[in-house]
């Protein structure tokens, strides 16, 4: 079967990640790189073959391809625009995909014509969903299944999720210095990250949703009697930051309700006890976090206020997952 061949830079590995896996959702065959160099043979002759026996030819033209001295890629362009020249006019081969901030090649084609005067598919202008279902169309897809949302950051879907993490908490700061040596023990501890999952809303807003451990059972039991080994937290930033100098914040602003008579395990050096009446405990944090390859970190300060006033500082890690979550009316 005669595949799409795919050309694009490697600084965009990621991005046509994401865009494969959309093809695969759709079935569409396509011809890339790093999945089909045969060993032993001439790879040279073998990406050239591809180009010309390919159902369609899509360059994926992004910022990073345009300022690359020198790449693979350019290569790829100027035998797929031999071909285009062989090929008649009245029929879509060459498929120009622009990725964000990207451009076409200002590059002449023959017969007067330039690779300007291909239409071609721009995410800046329609965004990624609308981007890739054009796209999709032209592969002769009717109906277009796509992901729920728009990508969390370049090269990954709309929903991720969170494996491998934790927090730790580096500081405790009580109002009342004489919680401080209760509260120390907290300080330097790690607490695991049991699932979590960072998706858009409905209003497209990126929410994220975490559900955590404790390294002590009775640290464990306490945090679960309490709702505090779950939270929710979101960003008002349209994208999740690879840049360390504008990180995303995360924020969480939650009051926890405790009625009368609740028991809470034995912790921190104090014996179990129960409430003896209804008591509030409002827990505000803000977490600032960058995206490196596949894993997410950054810092996190946050506040206790009413059965314990503490400010609290420290850092997560955690590995994410990209989850392609397909929205059958989108399309």
């Amino acid at each position: 079967m005669s595949k799409a061949f795919l050309s694009y830079v490697r600084d965009d590995d990621r991005l046509l990640d994401y865009i494969v896996a959309l093809f695969e959702l759709n079935g569409i065959p396509y011809w890339r790189d790093k999945n089909d160099l045969n060993p032993g043979l001439n790879w040279r002759e073998q990406l050239r073959q591809a180009i010309t026996a390919g159902s369609f030819y899509i360059p994926f033209f992004s910022a990073s391809w345009s300022t690359r001295e020198s790449t693979m890629a350019n290569e790829e362009l100027l035998w797929a625009i031999d071909e285009l020249r062989r090929r008649p006019t009245d029929r879509a081969w060459f498929i120009p995909f622009v990725l964000p901030e990207g451009r076409v090649p200002d590059r002449e084609i023959g017969g007067g014509a330039r690779l300007t005067d291909i239409q071609y598919i721009s995410v800046d202008a329609l965004g990624w969903n609308a981007a890739i279902a054009r796209l999709l169309r032209a592969l002769g897809v009717l109906d277009p299944k796509l992901d729920a949302g728009e990508p969390l950051a370049p090269g990954f879907p709309s929903s991720v999720a969170l494996s491998s993490g934790w927090f730790t908490c580096e500081r405790l700061e009580p109002q009342l210095s004489m919680l401080k040596p209760y509260l120390a023990v907290i300080e330097g501890l790690k607490f695991p990250l049991v699932s979590g999952r960072i998706s858009r809303g409905s209003d497209g807003k990126i929410i994220a949703e975490l559900v955590g451990d404790a390294p002590h059972s009775n640290l464990a039991n306490i945090n679960a009697a309490m709702g505090l080994d779950r939270v929710i937290c979101h960003t008002d930033d349209a994208a999740i930051s690879s840049d360390p100098q504008s990180p995303t914040r995360f924020r969480s602003d939650r009051t926890y309700t405790f009625a009368a008579g609740t028991q809470f395990p034995a912790m921190l050096g104090l014996p179990p006890s129960v409430a003896p009446q209804q008591f509030e405990l409002r827990v505000q944090f803000v977490a600032n976090g960058t995206l490196e390859g596949t894993v997410f970190s950054g810092s996190v300060e946050g506040r206790y206020n009413g059965m314990i006033e503490a400010e609290m500082f420290g850092h997560f890690q955690c590995e994410v997952e990209p989850v392609l979550d397909v929205d059958p009316r989108i399309g």
